[in-house]
Formats: structure tokens, C-alpha cells, sequence
């Protein structure tokens, strides 16, 4: 470990002649399949008829695709010279599928853009162009760059295991043109694929709350690995956006390290092991002095002066190797060999005095570790550009402890020098990861030619649609064993308060209920379509949540949900909540600290270090806020637990897969789903326990009584039950 670093690849100059040689022929062979490259002669053309078209004062409309490999799905843009860029619709085939990170082709997801083409009164041949989330060229050029960076060690590569579900399904994204010309008939089949961190960028400053503004935003995007790069940085001003930097390289990446790490060590699969490892590390040791772990991941990521972040490729090896054995022997010696690893989570829990494994510590140095890196290029970027409005993005973006650890340094920096209005001021759109990227290709695209932001995201709402009252009825009477009451309600806001109260009554009575509504949520977290609540008074509720409803590892903690007068009582914030970039709150962006009332009060909210990812309901949705201020008064705060409408897969997308979750989930007591227009069904099962439709006869009884409810019910028994 002593020995000295080495720094970039091997044979630079090597893997520059590979791809050189790669790069035109690939692209001449996807031409041939209508797949182009953002500089082509196609390109051009779809964009100086953009111009044009929005020089005429005429509507254009954009389709982004993830044609395969993860993340796959499918956009929906409206670009207009008035109003610029509109985000229409994201869909994410994985909600469709039920398979995390779908790398098939967005059947699905396409079908949906069908469907809000019909809405809209539009046809296929009225989509102006098609766009990809990576250009598939220069990334598998960029491929044999890395081969010959590192021959004759890279051999690995070519392995068909070497990355989660190998390579294929990217090289079939090369057939997307063909996709749309299936999906789609009567629209031009060409598609251009986009620079990935360019997407990145796009989508998120495009749809954030600085994009109108005249001072410049720095735009940092960090993910595992992009076209060509894992490390971008652009600056935007008076309304365009340009990149600063990019590090050149698939290797040196804070999102292979953190992805490899928590994989290789916590044992689950990369792209669900992240979260759940930054769950486990506020359970380790966090002093740099005494953890034993972190001297040698330190020494794993070194800091250039120019904001840069190398991997010593003497301890790391995924530049050779993939995911298949990303750390060198040299490196897991110095960690002490095997026997953290062979411990596994056996005895971490949210338990009084629960064993805390070495792993915890492991989990713990690598935060730390992630933390400074990120520091790191954060302090360059922001001295270097001026910029105190800082978007962070990428799948490393969903880090949102070590983001808050950014913005509480920037705050404590700036008390000691300049006052708080020198600040950062952060934001981070709702989905950072790659499911953004089709949305974003279509956003990059249009802002390279000749359009403009439009207004702002207000909410995360974009996938799917709306669920009718007889899809509603067609999942539940599918799914065998439930029983069904639908609540006769008053139309509009009237009505959404009653379900309002409903849920309070379950909740403040220690009950567990899922709420069904609206389109999905576009990223990975739930904000109140596709959610599950609880009461945050006990911590019991956080570990019956965990063994009995999610089934899932006993040390992840649940987001408070919480209302915008609330909030303040219970936590800390280091941005204001009426500032420009409080929508960052609604999406969970941030974690923030608790205040001591919140130990006492709450605890079922908090983790073990005192932080929470907490989200603050909108004003403007009627059900959420009525819900929180109702279950206030029933039992001191406007606090609930929220999590995911989920069980081992993405989020629920449709009724029938909500029932089966249902039926599936022994601690959810039941679920309130509401139509679009209005219709409100509560379904439960009894399969699990007896005393259940009693608890729900009492709860409804309550909520008939209370004020303002409904004056009558009707039940249904689902004759399948």
C-alpha cells in the first residue's frame, strides 16, 4: 500500500489510435441503421429545421428514448418559440415490466407515447425527431479506447460478465430506429444519440428553478459512466448552457467506486446496493482517526489540483476487470482480507445496543471517502466558476447525505467569512439517474437548437397515466383473496379531503395503508402516488415496516413526509424553505438534521444518526396537505412515514400490480386507490390476520362519523376473495 499510485492508463496514446480506428467505422455501421451521431449531416439537418420550424412560431414535438442497456423508456417534449422546452411525459419501462433497471427495448414506454400522442390530437408523423440517452458510437469506441489503454491486463474486458447483464443489450440499442419505425409506424425512423452527460445536464438545469437566471449555475454531473467520461461540468447563463470539462475517461468515476464498493462488499447488485450501503454506513464508525477502513479507501481516490479525481489503478482493477473483480489482491490485503465480507449484516438493526458488524465501518470509510471527493470537486468548480447555485446530478446525485455535508459546509464557511448570502444554493432534479436521460436527450437536443427553458418542474408526476376506475376495478377483482369497499364521494377537492381523512384515521391509529393516485412518480422515490404511510411517533413502526410490510434489510430507515409549517419544528435546514430552490424538498434532494423535540416526537422519522431524506408536501395538493394537517391534530405533528409502493421491484405502476402487492405484503392493512375521475376504492385482505377487516370496519366507522364525511357507503366483496 506503501508503493506509489498509478494514475491514468497505461498506454494513452495506444487507446487514442484504437479509437480513431473504432470510432468511423462504427459510425458508418450505424448509419446504415439510421442510428446517428450528434455531429452528423442527419443531426444538422433535424436541427436547422427546428430553428426554423420554431422561427415560424410552430409547436415542435421531441421523442427521447433509452433504447436498452439500463434505464430503458420513452419522453414526450413540446418545444415552442413562446413557452420553450415542455415536458410532456417519462416513462420508465421498468415500472411497466416490474424487472429494476429494464434493460429491454421500451415496448411499453413507447406504447405510452402512443397513448399521449391520441390525447394530445397528434400523430407519429408529427414527432419531429427521435433522440437516444447515450451516443452508442462514441461509447463503444470509447470501449476500445479503454482496451487498449490497458493491454495487455484488459483482456477482462471483452468477458461477457464483465458488467451487470453484460453488453448486449447496449448493442441492440443500435437497432432503436427499427424500434420506432415498430412502435411508432408513420413517423421518421431516424435516431440521433445524444452526449449521456450532456442529457444529464440538460434535464436537469432545463427543468430547475436557476434556469431563467442572468448568474451563473454550475451544473456538476457525476455518475458511474457516460459516453466517454464520468465526470462533467458545465456552467449556464442568461439561459444557455455549456460544458466546462470533462475528465476523459470511464474509469476514474465516484460512481464506479461507490457502486463497486457497496456491490462487492454488501452483497447486492449494482444499482440497488448504493442506497442501501449508504443506509449501513450511519451505523459505522465515522471518525477518520479510529475507523480502521479508511486509510485504505483513501488511498483509493486521489484529488488533482485541477478538481480532478484519479483511481490508483495499482488497488482498483474495474479498469481491467469490470464488476467481476474490481479491487486488486494488493488492495483487499489492506483492508485485512476476507473476513469483513464472510461477517456480512448479521446483528445491525435499529435495535438498542444491536451488534454493528465491521462491514458498518466499511460502509462508513467509504461514505467518507465519497464525501471528500465530492468536496472536492465541488470547492474547484465553485472558485474556479463563481457560481453559488450548484445542480448536482447523475446517479451519484441520489447521495443525498453527502450533498447535505456540502451544503452544511458551504453554510458554515460562509457564516465565517462572507454571511450567509455567500452561500451555496443547491438543487438536484427528481430523478438524477439514468431513467432522466430520454427526457434529456430530447431537452440537449432542443437547447442546441435554438430553444429555451421553459417553466420550471413543479412536480415529479410524468409516468403513465392517470388510472381509470375500471382498470382500478379490473386489478382488484384479478387478484384473488382482496376485498374491496368503493367510497362514494363529493366530486373535486371536497372529495379528496375526505380520503384525506381516511388516511389520517389509519395512520394516527398505528395503521398501515398504501395510496394509489394520478401518474407515477418519474426517479426512485415515492412523493404521494405511489406511496406507503405510517405514524413516525414509535420506532417500532420503522422496524415493523422494515420485517412485515417491505421485507427488507432491518437498518434502513423511511423518509418523513411533512408539511411546509411543520418542518421547521422538527429539523434543520441549511437553505431557506421559501427560497428559490425549495422544490428540491418536494423530491426528497436533501437530507436534513433533526432538532432534539424530533428524538422525542417523531423517532419513527429519524435514522440512527439523526438525519432524515425528508419531503415536504406542496400546498397545492389538496390530499396530501389535508391528510398531514388532519393527522396533526390527531397526534401532535404533520409527520408521516413515507416509502415506496413496492415489494423487491420499481415502484407499482398499475392497479393490478398494487393488488398483488397487496396480497403479497402481510403488515400493508390495505390501500385507497382513486380513479382519475374521482372514483375511490379501500381494498384489503385478510389472508395475513384475522382481526384485519375489523380494525378497517372500525376505521371507516370513524370516518364516517367525523366531520365532513361522506353520509354513506357501499361494500363489495370481491367474489373472487
Amino acid at each position: 500500500m506503501r508503493s506509489e499510485p498509478r494514475l491514468g492508463p497505461a498506454h494513452p496514446h495506444l487507446g487514442r489510435a484504437g479509437f480513431r480506428l473504432a470510432y468511423p467505422v462504427l459510425r458508418r455501421w450505424a448509419e446504415g441503421r439510421e442510428f446517428y451521431t450528434p455531429d452528423s449531416g442527419v443531426a444538422r439537418e433535424l436541427g436547422r429545421s427546428l430553428r426554423e420550424k420554431l422561427e415560424r412560431g410552430e409547436p415542435a414535438y421531441l421523442i427521447g428514448l433509452g433504447p436498452g442497456g439500463h434505464d430503458s423508456g420513452a419522453a414526450l417534449l413540446e418545444v415552442t418559440a413562446r413557452d420553450g422546452i415542455r415536458l410532456l411525459s417519462s416513462h420508465e419501462e421498468e415500472r411497466f415490466s416490474g424487472v429494476r433497471h429494464e434493460a429491454g427495448p421500451p415496448l411499453r414506454s413507447l406504447a405510452q407515447v402512443r397513448s399521449d400522442l391520441d390525447r394530445l390530437g397528434l400523430f407519429p408523423k408529427d414527432i419531429h425527431a427521435h433522440l437516444a440517452s447515450f451516443d452508442y458510437v462514441r461509447m463503444f469506441a470509447g470501449g476500445v479506447e479503454s482496451f487498449f489503454q490497458e493491454v495487455p491486463w484488459s483482456v477482462g474486458l471483452v468477458r461477457s460478465d464483465v458488467y451487470p447483464g453484460g453488453l448486449g443489450p447496449q448493442w441492440r440499442a443500435f437497432g432503436a430506429a427499427r424500434l420506432v419505425a415498430s412502435e411508432l409506424p408513420g413517423s421518421s425512423p431516424r435516431v440521433v444519440g445524444m452526449g449521456h452527460h450532456g442529457n444529464h445536464a440538460s434535464f436537469a438545469w432545463a427543468l430547475s428553478p436557476f434556469a431563467q437566471q442572468s448568474e451563473p449555475v454550475l451544473v456538476l454531473v457525476l455518475d458511474a459512466t457516460g459516453d466517454d467520461c464520468a465526470i462533467s461540468i458545465y456552467l449556464a447563463r442568461n439561459q444557455h448552457l455549456r460544458q466546462l470539462h470533462q475528465n476523459q475517461s470511464f474509469w476514474d468515476s465516484l460512481g464506479h467506486f461507490y457502486g463497486l464498493i457497496s456491490s462487492s462488499f454488501g452483497g447486492w447488485p449494482i444499482g440497488s446496493a448504493e442506497g442501501r450501503w449508504m443506509a449501513a454506513a450511519a451505523f459505522g464508525n465515522q471518525d477518520r482517526g479510529t475507523n480502521r477502513y479508511y486509510r485504505a479507501l483513501r488511498r483509493l481516490l486521489h484529488g488533482g489540483e485541477d478538481g480532478s479525481i484519479l483511481i490508483d489503478r495499482t488497488l482498483a482493477q474495474w479498469h481491467v476487470s469490470g464488476a467481476v473483480r474490481p479491487f486488486s489482491q494488493k488492495f483487499l490485503d489492506a483492508l485485512g482480507g476476507p473476513s469483513a465480507i464472510e461477517a456480512g449484516w448479521e446483528g445491525l438493526s435499529f435495535e438498542p445496543n444491536s451488534r454493528v458488524p465491521e462491514l458498518a465501518d466499511l460502509a462508513a470509510a467509504s461514505q467518507l471517502v465519497f464525501e471528500e471527493a465530492l468536496q472536492h470537486v465541488v470547492d474547484h468548480w465553485v472558485a474556479a466558476t463563481g457560481a453559488r447555485r450548484v445542480i448536482l446530478t447523475g446517479g451519484t446525485a441520489l447521495n443525498c447525505v453527502a450533498l447535505q455535508k456540502v451544503l452544511e459546509r458551504s453554510h458554515r464557511d460562509a457564516v465565517g467569512q462572507s454571511g450567509i448570502a455567500g452561500a451555496l444554493c443547491i438543487w438536484v432534479p427528481p430523478a438524477p439517474a439514468d431513467e432522466a436521460t430520454p427526457a434529456g436527450a430530447a431537452i440537449h437536443f432542443a437547447l442546441q437548437h435554438g430553444s429555451r427553458p421553459g417553466e420550471p418542474l413543479q412536480h415529479a408526476f410524468y409516468c403513465g397515466d392517470e388510472p381509470t376506475a375500471g382498470e382500478i376495478e379490473s386489478g382488484l377483482s384479478a387478484a384473488q383473496g382482496l376485498e374491496t369497499e368503493p367510497l362514494e364521494l363529493p366530486s373535486g377537492r371536497t372529495g379528496q379531503l375526505d380520503l384525506a381523512r381516511l388516511l389520517a384515521v389509519i395512520v394516527a391509529d398505528e395503521g398501515v395503508v398504501g395510496l394509489f393516485r394520478g401518474r407515477a412518480e418519474i426517479g426512485r422515490r415515492a412523493l404521494g402516488h405511489r406511496s406507503i404511510f405510517a405514524s413516525p411517533r414509535r420506532l417500532a413502526m420503522r422496524d415493523f415496516l422494515n420485517r412485515e410490510v417491505k421485507f427488507r434489510d432491518p437498518f434502513r430507515p423511511f423518509a418523513p413526509l411533512c408539511t411546509l409549517r411543520d418542518a421547521p419544528r422538527w429539523f434543520h435546514f441549511e437553505q431557506p424553505l421559501d427560497g428559490e430552490a425549495a422544490s428540491v424538498y418536494r423530491w426528497m434532494g436533501l437530507a436534513v438534521r433533526a432538532k432534539p423535540e424530533a428524538f422525542e416526537r417523531i423517532p419513527g422519522a429519524l435514522h440512527v444518526d439523526g438525519t432524515a431524506r425528508l419531503q415536504i408536501a406542496p400546498d397545492d395538493d389538496a390530499l396530501l396537505f389535508c391528510f398531514l394537517e388532519t393527522l396533526g391534530r390527531q397526534i401532535g405533528a404533520e409527520v408521516a412515514l413515507n416509502t415506496s409502493l413496492n415489494l423487491h421491484a420499481p415502484i407499482v405502476q398499475t392497479p393490478a400490480q398494487a393488488a398483488r402487492l397487496l396480497r403479497n405484503s402481510p403488515g400493508l392493512d390495505a390501500i385507497l386507490f382513486v380513479a382519475g375521475s374521482g372514483e375511490a376504492y379501500l381494498a384489503w385482505t385478510a389472508m395475513h390476520t384475522r382481526e384485519r377487516p375489523q380494525r378497517i370496519q372500525s376505521w371507516l366507522a370513524r370516518w364516517r362519523r367525523a366531520e365532513g364525511a361522506p353520509p354513506r357507503l357501499r361494500a363489495l366483496t370481491n367474489p373472487r376473495g
